[in-house]
């Protein structure tokens, strides 16, 4: 086979198809681990583990487990709220609000598919050793972002509202119910 000069351009044309459309699907998986190890992605998600922190101290509080409840948070309940309130005050404080809601959008309005897929956990504690326990009760990363935008900045709370209060989110509020999990206002 003879290389012509039409073969030569559309072999040309081939190979720049060939690596713009690598690089971009290079460009986007990095863009999609930038936004799982940005700082600010990590303080966002830190809301979330110090709320599950705080309820499962309630949760072994109310269930007089005092010995396991010392071991493992031996800065008491009383810190453990005022941590995860803190921390949502400071997310939504005048010098942070405007970087954290303008990071939460521009997050949310990239559309990727990556937020339907990455998973949080559970938004409220369940004992894993519970009957009750069903990993199915995640929230994607979407889910969660936008319930951190809605508590925060819409309702201008100092903690992350129950599901149940939360209006698009009452489907999710429902399993956790069916489930007997009492969420921790």
């Amino acid at each position: 086979m003879y290389i012509t000069e039409e073969n030569s351009r559309h072999m040309r044309a081939k190979l720049i198809f060939t690596v713009v459309t690598l690089s971009f699907m290079f460009l986007k998986g990095i863009a999609q681990e930038s936004i799982l190890k940005d700082e600010k992605h990590q303080i966002i998600k830190q809301l979330l583990k110090l709320k599950i922190n705080y309820e499962e101290a309630i949760y072994l509080q109310e269930n007089h487990e005092k010995k396991v409840l010392e071991k493992k948070f031996p800065e008491g309940i009383d810190s453990l709220y005022n941590k995860y309130q803190s921390l949502a005050k400071r997310l939504k404080n005048k010098e942070n609000k405007k970087v954290y809601l303008d990071y939460i959008n521009k997050v949310l309005a990239s559309n990727d598919p990556m937020l339907e897929k990455a998973y949080v956990g559970t938004y409220t504690y369940i004992n894993p050793l519970s009957p009750d326990f069903r990993p199915n009760l995640s929230i994607n990363l979407a889910k969660y972002y936008k319930i951190v935008k809605y508590s925060l900045y819409e309702r201008n709370k100092d903690i992350l509202l129950p599901l149940n209060d939360i209006p698009f989110m009452q489907n999710e509020s429902k399993l956790y119910l069916e489930s007997r999990l009492i969420e921790i206002p």
